[in-house]
């Protein structure tokens, strides 16, 4: 499944960006009304690649519904 959200002021989708600083700060913005939202710095985890990282992804976000 795919959350797409939307801007609290006019509806329109939101747009996800990163601000490239160590940590990275998540940003969500409005191309409609330029409403934004700047979230706190997000912690980074390394992991080996593993093809099957998506599955193990999934299995974590559903573990809670």
């Amino acid at each position: 499944m795919i959350i797409i959200e939307t801007c609290p002021e006019c509806g329109a989708d939101l747009e996800y960006l990163t601000i490239a600083t160590y940590p990275p700060i998540p940003v969500k913005r409005c191309t409609r009304c330029s409403w934004r939202w700047e979230g706190k710095r997000e912690a980074i985890i390394r992991i080996p690649f593993k093809e099957d990282v998506i599955e193990i992804n999934q299995d974590i976000t559903t573990d809670n519904e």
